[in-house]
């Protein structure tokens, strides 16, 4: 399995793409760094452990190829577009924890997209989280809600 560690995001410096840096590690095993200047150029790739690496290249080259609509046989997966998907899901998580950490964050039935209350404080979340979650036009209340699942909630409606 490839994961980010230690990831670094440079939101001023993106223009066309993600600027960022981070460790790639496969298994569990840091094996090499990455980076992106957030120009619209590739990731700067720096290996630095050469058995994970290849490792990591056999285990990519097996992926199923990704759905694509400019590909209609699908697109060969490769460390930038894992990076990317990584960096992508690492800012929406810790977007959505920190929404969770002061609003009610929750979806309406029939309605698209995701809602959020105004601030409230940490002592009264529990009582608004029960009173949005008990109004008729919720259909679910992300902060009462297994965080993975939360998580693709939110990444499906943002």
């Amino acid at each position: 399995m490839i994961t980010l560690k230690s990831v670094k995001y440079y939101a001023g410096m993106s223009e066309e793409t993600h600027a960022y840096s981070a460790t790639v590690c496969f298994n569990n095993r840091p094996c090499a760094k990455v980076s992106n200047r957030g120009h619209g150029g590739p990731d700067e790739e720096y290996i630095t452990n050469q058995a994970a690496w290849k490792d990591m290249m056999l285990y990519i080259a097996a992926l199923p190829k990704k759905k694509s609509s400019f590909f209609p046989d699908g697109m060969p997966q490769d460390l930038e577009g894992i990076c990317c998907d990584l960096v992508n899901d690492f800012y929406a998580a810790r977007d959505l924890k920190r929404l969770m950490a002061k609003r009610v964050v929750y979806t309406r039935k029939g309605k698209p997209g995701i809602y959020q209350t105004q601030c409230v404080k940490a002592a009264t979340l529990d009582k608004w989280i029960k009173q949005i979650g008990d109004d008729y036009k919720t259909e679910r209340v992300l902060n009462s809600t297994p965080f993975t699942a939360a998580l693709a909630i939110f990444k499906g409606a943002t």
